[in-house]
């Protein structure tokens, strides 16, 4: 197995100390260190190691459950390279204090899609992702449980922070989000998302877009323009920004929106038009 960024990956625990490590290939994470263990990668902090890859490709590479803690992961530009590719069918992982900086995609998850659907117990906490050109997180298909907490995105103008297509049980808690001229939150067919304590300060556009506009995936029994169902939101921060004020929320497509205690700078707090049924807003501060 090559080693990239002149490490050995085949170990169960990586440590890496502050310097820089320039990965000229994927780094891929092919063993699993014992049952259904994690590689663990743990750096010495987010300004200390800096794993750098050079190319539009993933810097990591993830075939099995992988831990990444206390780095900063870069790419050569917000066009090119993703810091994290996961396997579908991932089990078993975490990411937190880490950077990922100068990428296409900061978080990805690899199709094929189809059966069985999958199920991922994965952790991202106090994570930043910072001049991202695509997608910060991104989620295709299948069944999920999955935790996204005290994240910090700063992406791109055209980029989503967080993109879920057709996928459950995701928890957005305590997130902050600089809302760029696109959504930072985009749920396409998606069911069972909770949203909660988050902000967004400054927008051209929905800080959250419920919907789907998408082909859906006809070979395995998803028509286009699947409804998002069950989407509950409480806590939310909107600040838009003063030149191009709107919604914090579009939703379109909707089989069932909750919205608790949220904060606006001024109403409404979402834009929701006949597509939306089963909808409930309570408790809603203009601040």
């Amino acid at each position: 197995m090559p080693k990239a960024a002149g490490i050995d990956w085949n170990q169960d625990r990586i440590i890496l100390g502050a310097g820089e490590y320039v990965a000229n290939e994927p780094i891929v994470i092919d063993h699993e260190a014992g049952y259904l263990g994690a590689v663990q990668i743990i750096g010495s902090g987010q300004s200390e190691t800096l794993l750098h890859g050079t190319g539009d490709f993933p810097v990591i590479h993830a075939l099995e459950p992988v831990s990444l803690h206390n780095l900063r992961v870069t790419g050569p530009d917000a066009n090119g390279g993703t810091g994290l590719l996961m396997r579908h069918g991932y089990i078993g992982a975490l990411t937190e204090d880490v950077v990922f900086e100068n990428l296409r995609r900061g978080i990805d998850i690899e199709g094929p899609y189809g059966y069985p659907k999958v199920v991922h117990f994965a952790q991202i906490h106090r994570t930043t992702f910072n001049q991202i050109g695509e997608y910060g997180i991104h989620i295709p298909y299948g069944h999920h449980c999955q935790q996204i907490v005290g994240c910090n995105f700063i992406v791109g103008p055209n980029a989503a922070s967080i993109y879920l297509d057709y996928v459950s049980g995701i928890v957005i808690e305590r997130c902050l989000f600089l809302v760029p001229r696109s959504p930072s939150i985009v749920l396409r067919g998606s069911y069972s998302i909770q949203i909660h304590n988050c902000g967004f300060d400054g927008s051209y556009s929905p800080g959250i877009d419920i919907g789907d506009t998408g082909p859906g995936y006809p070979d395995i029994g998803i028509p286009a323009n699947y409804p998002a169902k069950a989407i509950f939101i409480s806590g939310l921060q909107w600040v838009h920004d003063d030149a191009s004020p709107g919604a914090g929320i579009r939703a379109r497509n909707v089989r069932g929106l909750y919205l608790r205690d949220n904060f606006v700078v001024q109403e409404p707090l979402a834009d929701v038009d006949g597509s939306v049924t089963d909808f409930h807003e309570s408790g809603t501060v203009a601040l």
